[in-house]
């Protein structure tokens, strides 16, 4: 059972800030949430959501979303209905956590669940989720190109060597974002193993034009980066 401790103080917040609004505001917010398709970053969709609402509602309407896609993302991993979750939320043990007048109490309950049910809010948030359901997720990448000096034998009687020839190695830093630390890793390529990559690269993102038309023509919607 989902309980109030679960839930960051900052939606709690905004479940009061929602059960506030005047009526006409919350039609329009639901209506631009309606009309913005998902989107695989959230700032993405927020910026689409809110675009057309006015200062005073898109003011309102960006914590809304940002607690209803938290909601959304939490119920998908506890893998409940939106019935259910809202009914968990709104517990007999959780009202006075709430500090929701009684009043207010059913127009929260109402406007969470309306805003439960909304496609594209549990696509979005569903989505980043199942990008990253990975042990070790790409965070960044650079490469450091070094010269590696090859000295000659040192001459008879001599000390002193210089250098002959050299060689270029490549350190390809990775970052990587896992569920509890991030990790760094090097690898250290040559020229050849330079080219290997940036084919599989090139290879990759032809894959990735091919298979997005694929999921376009197959009527689902593709969420670009």
């Amino acid at each position: 059972m989902l309980t109030i401790r679960e839930i960051p103080k900052r939606d709690l917040n905004n479940l009061g800030t929602l059960s506030g609004l005047d009526q006409d505001s919350f039609d329009r917010m639901v209506r631009s949430f309606q009309a913005a398709g998902p989107h695989l970053s959230v700032r993405k969709f927020m910026q689409e959501a809110t675009a057309s609402l006015p200062d005073k509602v898109r003011d309102i309407a960006k914590p809304v979303a940002e607690t209803v896609l938290s909601m959304q993302f939490g119920r998908a991993r506890m893998g409940v209905s939106a019935d259910d979750f809202v009914a968990a939320v709104f517990a007999a043990e959780n009202i006075g956590e709430l500090k929701l007048a009684p009043e207010k109490l059913e127009v929260g309950r109402g406007r969470l669940q309306h805003l439960l049910a909304i496609d594209s809010l549990f696509i979005t948030a569903k989505a980043a989720s199942v990008l990253t359901a990975h042990e070790h997720a790409f965070e960044s990448a650079r490469i450091f190109t070094d010269i590696r000096p090859i000295f000659g034998e040192p001459a008879a009687g001599a000390n002193r060597v210089e250098p002959r020839a050299a060689v270029l190695v490549h350190n390809l830093k990775l970052r990587l974002a896992g569920a509890e630390t991030e990790r760094e890793l090097y690898v250290a390529m040559d020229n050849h193993d330079l080219q290997t990559l940036i084919d599989a690269l090139n290879r990759a993102r032809a894959k990735a034009a091919e298979l997005s038309a694929f999921v376009k023509r197959g009527g689902l919607s593709y969420l670009e980066p």
